[in-house]
């Protein structure tokens, strides 16, 4: 039941102001299962503007993927299991590429929740409301 691909939607605290030159288009989490094991992936599919000044027009001309890599081991049958971080990948298929790639890392990981981010040693709470729709909650 866990198999697929999961839209995220989520709640939870964002410090500080949001970045005027990120936005995300879509999040989703890949869950490959086995029988007590697997691989998750989340993913940002997000535009980005590299203008360095701060005029009222951004121009969103860089668009990429932000992927996530982990494993997860069940814990306690299907509803908790255990994140370890594998890898981040970042793929930026046009021409164009930002003039500083660390600032724009650093402006995707303000605005990606950190349980998101960096999943490493967390445990995830899962309470399914049919096969469509589940709640999940990270647990430091």
């Amino acid at each position: 039941m866990m198999c697929g691909e999961w839209q995220l939607l989520f709640t939870t605290n964002q410090l500080g102001i949001p970045s005027r030159q990120l936005r995300f288009r879509e999040q989703i989490q890949r869950l490959e299962t086995g029988d007590t094991m697997g691989n998750l992936t989340n993913t940002v599919i997000f535009d980005y503007a590299d203008d360095s000044g701060m005029s009222p027009q951004l121009t969103f001309d860089i668009t990429g993927k932000f992927d996530v890599k982990c494993s997860y081991e069940m814990n306690q049958g299907i509803s908790r299991y255990n994140i370890t971080l594998n890898d981040h990948t970042l793929d930026l298929p046009g021409e164009k590429r930002p003039r500083d790639l660390n600032r724009m890392v650093q402006t995707l990981m303000r605005a990606m929740p950190s349980e998101l981010f960096d999943p490493n040693n967390i445990a995830v709470d899962t309470t399914f409301c049919d096969s469509d729709f589940r709640i999940v909650r990270y647990t430091g």
